[in-house]
């Protein structure tokens, strides 16, 4: 696993993380938990588009 797609991986974890504490609480802002579910996203096609390390091997 290369460097970036760890830090890739570290940054949608804690992404994660927080979309799943807004979403559990009482007063959640729907436009911050839009813009995290798009981050996400964007996050996630990010990830898919790198090269898989062993496609280089």
């Amino acid at each position: 696993m290369t460097d970036k797609m760890y830090a890739m991986l570290e940054t949608l974890a804690r992404l994660d993380s927080r979309l799943r504490r807004l979403q559990a609480g009482r007063t959640s802002d729907p436009a911050l938990i839009a813009l995290l579910l798009t981050a996400k996203e964007t996050l996630r096609n990010r990830l898919q588009r790198l090269p898989s390390p062993m496609a280089t091997a």
